[in-house]
């Protein structure tokens, strides 16, 4: 007499880590599984099952899926046979969809054929200008002798912009590039977040002080717009990292809340960068939590060697400790959390790549910032000052450029790659290389620990403004003609863009100027440079308007300096000068009449 069995399956998301109950060994089990997305942001999955006997002893009954979608909708089910009543559960939250067949399959190799199909709005999202699909991995592959999956999208989804694993021939995927992590595809060209973020700056002093903030930089990842900064500052300047500084000066006592506003459009694959043999030699010094001359961090990292094999060794060997995410704790550093892998948040997946490759030659440092996740599971974030997520960058010497990695994010999905291939979802508020603690990021001035002062949101793209500047020329008016006169050039980045460095050339049909070309560095926006030239010498006695033509880049601006024989601003005290100087010859003059008189008598 045949057996009967009821077979138990699981499909879940890798991330929930929920144990797998594996069918019966007197089954084969394969499926061909189809996502099929639409612009609402719904997905319609359709699981094609297949049941097949080994032996001629038994025949399935029954059969049971467990899926991690929470959110299951019109779920119907059908067997050779006809429709399934399907009997749904939602133990832990999670949906589980029990089948009793009609079909029994009875003999060796023969087969029972299923199909199972629900909706979920939790595998298609939009993001702003791009739209990601998360297809869940399956938690033993073992269990299935097949496991194939399908992605549809619209055409108006765009160009596939990131396949994690690479896709190959179509959007179809095997149970080996499925894995624990899934699929994760991302369909547009570039992202754009807008941000409003507040910096709480004060000065507890009795005398004035200076004070820095560090706004969101340009990295070989993003562009960012600066539209608004609220008060302005003194001066906006690029740091050795690249962060963006800006200077305020507080009086005594003083209070103020710098409000920052802009968008940052982001791309996939980094832009060339130079790093010279100074700085390269700066990207590879220990620092605090990051302990390079640590013997155990150099035997490891001799045998580790490759920036790859240090994200993967950090993505295993590491575990992240959810229950630090949101209580305020004390950075561990490389050092202790090689020994105590499992106490692990984005710092210190982040400090551990950054020293084991620095250990190896490899520059590298530190990025904090904002990350987009709408699953805190999957994507983890650290919440605590709005410090919200941290992850390294290594030099690529073949590329010319800084590339961004995440072993945070490759340890908590189980194994998608954040190495190979970045993403749309982080932007960097500042760039840590020179100093493991410094700039401190958007998020960390507060008065009130409690306050909210991130706010990063995906946005439409815009069309990219260029940077506007303004042009002071500003001369000395001598009193001597004769001598050189001294001018000042101020050139100031009123934004929203960044200004890179390059040439500003003078020239004027009037007077010679020196120097006629003067290298202008960087000027992000809200910056300033000055500039001092030197212009030949004027006529005597005569008031003149010297033309003065500025190129810079492709803008050309024309000045006039007018220079008077006679600094106006010197003026009263010429006139003093004269007036005594009249006096005293009147004086003189009467003094020498007066001994005349005295000398004829």
């Amino acid at each position: 007499m045949r057996k009967i069995l009821s077979i138990l399956g699981f499909l879940v998301f890798s991330l929930l880590c929920v144990p797998l109950v594996h069918a019966d060994n007197n089954f084969d089990t394969a499926f061909d599984v189809t996502y099929t997305a639409n612009t609402q942001g719904n997905t319609h999955v359709v699981f094609q099952g297949t049941l097949t006997n080994t032996t001629d002893k038994y025949y399935a009954s029954s059969y049971s899926i467990t899926t991690g979608f929470t959110d299951a909708q019109n779920i119907t089910a059908r067997d050779d046979d006809g429709s399934i009543t399907p009997d749904v559960t939602t133990p832990d939250g999670k949906t589980r969809i029990s089948l009793n067949f009609k079909h029994k399959a009875l003999g060796l190799n023969s087969a029972v054929h299923f199909t199972i199909s629900f909706d979920t709005a939790s595998v298609t999202t939009r993001v702003g200008n791009v739209w990601e699909v998360a297809v869940p991995g399956i938690a033993d592959q073992g269990t299935f002798s097949a496991f194939t999956v399908h992605v549809n999208v619209p055409s108006s989804f765009g160009t596939l912009a990131l396949s994690k694993p690479i896709a190959s021939g179509g959007l179809t995927f095997t149970k080996d590039q499925l894995g624990d992590g899934g699929v994760f595809l991302v369909f547009g060209d570039a992202q754009q977040f807008n941000f409003t973020l507040n910096y709480h700056i004060k000065n507890d002093n009795v005398f004035p002080v200076k004070t820095d903030i560090a706004l969101p930089p340009d990295t070989s990842y993003q562009k960012v717009s600066l539209d608004s900064l609220d008060p302005k500052p003194e001066n906006v300047f690029k740091d050795a990292d690249g962060n963006y500084m800006a200077r305020y000066f507080l009086l005594p006592g003083q209070r103020t809340t710098v409000v920052a506003k802009g968008s940052v459009l982001l791309q996939l694959s980094p832009r060339k960068e130079t790093l010279t043999a100074d700085a390269k030699q700066q990207y590879l010094a220990s620092q605090k939590y990051w302990e390079v001359g640590d013997p155990h961090i150099q035997d490891l990292a001799h045998q580790l060697k490759t920036p790859e094999a240090i994200y993967n060794y950090v993505v295993t060997h590491l575990t992240y400790d959810f229950s630090r995410v949101t209580t305020s704790q004390q950075r561990l550093g490389a050092s202790y959390i090689l020994d105590h892998p499992s106490n692990a948040v984005c710092l210190e997946f982040t400090d551990l790549f950054v020293t084991l490759a620095r250990a190896a030659g490899i520059p590298a440092r530190e990025v904090d910032g904002f990350a987009y996740t709408q699953n805190s599971r999957e994507r983890p974030l650290s919440l605590v000052q709005d410090i919200l997520h941290a992850w390294p960058e290594y030099y690529d010497e073949s590329k010319g450029a800084w590339v961004m990695v995440d072993p945070t994010w490759g340890n908590t999905t189980h194994g998608i790659d954040y190495f190979n291939t970045f993403d749309f979802d982080h932007v960097a508020f500042v760039v840590k290389g020179l100093d493991s603690q410094y700039p401190v990021p958007a998020g960390g001035y507060k008065f009130d620990d409690n306050s909210k002062d991130v706010d990063v949101v995906p946005s439409v793209i815009t069309t990219e403004q260029p940077a506007q500047a303004t042009f002071d020329l500003a001369g000395s008016q001598q009193l001597l003609p004769w001598l050189p006169i001294h001018a000042t050039l101020t050139i100031t980045n009123l934004g929203p863009g960044f200004i890179s460095g390059r040439d500003v050339h003078f020239t004027s049909s009037l007077s010679k100027i020196s120097p006629d070309t003067i290298s202008l560095p960087d000027i992000p926006p809200f910056g300033k440079q000055t500039m001092a030239v030197e212009i030949s010498h004027q006529p005597i006695l005569t008031k003149q308007t010297i033309p003065i033509t500025i190129q810079f880049g492709s803008i050309s601006v024309d000045k006039q300096l007018t220079i008077y024989p006679i600094d106006p601003s010197q003026m009263p005290i010429v006139y003093a000068g004269v007036s005594l100087f009249i006096a005293i010859i009147i004086i003189w003059i009467i003094a020498a009449k007066a001994r005349r008189v005295r000398v004829s008598r």
